[in-house]
C-alpha cells in the first residue's frame, strides 16, 4: 500500500462534495431518486457521543480510535475480526470470532497485524446512543425490518474499526441496498463504480467478482477489467465527513490509519427498484444452477431456487416484499417506536417530512410490484405471490 493520503486541503472530489449535510428535499432529488453517490461534511458527527468517547487526539494531531474506552464499552461483545493480510481456503479474508476484549489485545499487541472488526452490531451490544442517524439517512425500512422480524436481535447498523492497511474487498452491498458511512478516525480510500458496468467485473455463470479492482487475480479471470478500471472513480474520506454509497455502486475501500467509522445499510422506496434487479439477478444464478436436474413440478422448483437464493444471497424475493410489507401494514399494526424501544435497540421511524412524497412511494413500490407481478415465472410462487397482491392493495388505497 504505497499510496499516501492527499492533504485534506488539495483533495479533488470526483462526486459531488458537500460542504455541510443538504436538506431532505434536496437530498432525494439529487442523490436518492438518481442514485448518485456524494461525499459530505457532516459537523453533527462531532456532537456524537462515540465521537467525543470513542475517540483521541493523537500526538500528531490526527483522531485515533481509543481502544481502551472502547474495550471498556463492549468487552464481552461477540465480534467478527478480519485478519486482511492472510486468506482463508477459499481466498477470502481469515476471520474469527471473538470477544472484544480479545480483539483489543490482539490490538495493542499486534500493531501492524492489519486487524479488521467489521459488521459489529453495537447497538444491539448496547450502545444505540453513541450516534444519531443524520436525517438524510433516516428513512430506512432495511433495520425497522430487521429490527422488528429478529425481535432485537439483528439489524445492519455497524462499527468498523481498522488497524493502518486494513482494507473491505470490491463488492455491492448485502441485498443491492444503499449504505452510508460516517468517519470517526482515519482515512478512507474509496474505489466505486456505476452499475451500468457491473458486467465488466461479474463472472455470469458464477456471479463471482475479483477481491480487488486492481488485483492480479482481477487480470487473470476478467477479460474485461481493463475496461472496469478506467471507470473506477476515487473518493478520500476523513473525519467529520459521510459517504452515500448508492444501491447497486459497487465499491472497495481501504484504510490509512487506525480508522473507526459508524455505517448503515439501509433500505426505502427509492432503491426497490436496484435491489429487486440484484435479486433477480440472484435468482437467474440458482436456476442455472439447478439446470440438468428433475427436481419435480414447476412449482417445486420455484421453491427450490427460492431456497438455494436465500441461502447465497441471505434472502429471496419472500423476505424482500416482507420488508415492504412492513412497512405499510406491519409499521401500522405494531408501532416501532415503543414495540422496539421495549427491545433495548433505540430505533426510530423517520418522520413523513423525511420520507418521499406519498405519491412519489406509491409510485416507487408499484412499479416494483406490478413488475414482479407481470413476470410469468413468479406464477408458481404463489405465498409470494399473496404477500406481492397484498402490498399493491395497501399501497393503491
Amino acid at each position: 500500500m504505497d499510496e499516501i493520503p492527499p492533504l485534506n486541503a488539495s483533495r479533488t472530489h470526483p462526486i459531488d462534495y458537500l460542504p455541510n449535510a443538504p436538506s431532505y428535499a434536496s437530498f432525494l432529488q439529487e442523490y436518492l431518486l438518481q442514485l448518485k453517490p456524494c461525499l459530505m461534511s457532516m459537523p453533527e458527527i462531532s456532537l456524537w457521543k462515540a465521537s467525543r468517547l470513542w475517540v483521541r487526539r493523537s500526538e500528531s494531531g490526527a483522531m485515533k480510535p481509543d481502544i481502551d474506552v472502547l474495550e471498556e464499552a463492549f468487552k464481552d461483545a461477540s465480534v467478527d475480526v478480519a485478519y486482511c493480510g492472510e486468506t482463508d481456503e477459499c481466498g477470502a479474508q481469515r476471520r474469527e470470532r471473538m470477544s472484544f476484549s480479545e480483539f483489543a489485545t490482539l490490538w495493542r499487541n499486534s500493531p501492524d497485524g492489519k486487524l479488521y472488526l467489521k459488521d459489529f452490531h453495537f447497538c444491539i451490544a448496547g450502545q444505540s446512543g453513541a450516534y444519531r442517524t443524520p436525517d438524510v439517512f433516516a428513512d430506512d425500512w432495511l433495520n425497522s425490518y430487521a429490527i422488528a422480524a429478529s425481535k432485537g436481535e439483528d439489524d445492519f447498523r455497524f462499527v468498523y474499526l481498522g488497524q493502518h492497511g486494513t482494507n473491505t474487498n470490491f463488492h455491492r452491498d448485502v441485498y443491492g441496498s444503499h449504505s452510508w458511512s460516517c468517519s470517526l478516525a482515519g482515512v478512507k480510500r474509496w474505489r466505486f463504480l456505476a452499475p451500468e458496468y457491473t458486467h465488466l467485473v461479474r463472472d455470469d455463470k458464477s456471479g463471482d467478482m475479483p477481491t480487488g479492482i486492481f488485483s492480479a487475480e482481477a487480470e487473470s479471470r476478467f477479460p474485461d477489467i481493463g475496461e472496469a478500471r478506467k471507470r473506477i472513480i476515487t473518493v478520500w474520506q476523513y473525519p467529520g465527513e459521510a459517504v452515500f454509497v448508492p444501491s447497486g455502486w459497487l465499491h472497495e475501500v481501504q484504510n490509512f490509519g487506525e480508522t473507526l467509522s459508524i455505517n448503515h445499510n439501509w433500505a426505502n422506496a427509492t432503491c426497490l427498484l436496484r435491489m429487486s434487479l440484484s435479486l433477480e439477478e440472484e435468482v437467474r444464478l440458482g436456476q442455472q444452477a439447478l439446470e440438468g436436474f428433475e427436481l419435480g413440478s414447476p412449482q417445486e422448483l420455484a421453491v427450490l431456487v427460492q431456497d438455494l437464493t436465500t441461502r447465497n444471497f441471505g434472502w429471496g424475493w419472500k423476505d424482500f416484499f416482507e420488508m415492504i410489507r412492513w412497512r405499510y401494514v406491519g409499521c401500522q399494526e405494531h408501532p416501532p417506536l415503543s414495540t422496539q424501544r421495549k427491545l433495548g435497540v433505540a430505533w426510530d421511524e423517520a418522520a413523513d417530512y423525511l420520507r418521499p412524497p406519498p405519491d412519489v412511494e406509491r409510485q416507487l413500490v408499484t412499479q416494483v410490484m406490478e413488475e414482479w407481478l407481470r413476470n410469468d415465472e413468479n406464477r408458481y410462487l404463489i405465498e409470494v405471490k399473496a404477500v406481492a397482491e397484498e402490498i399493491l392493495k395497501h399501497v393503491q388505497h
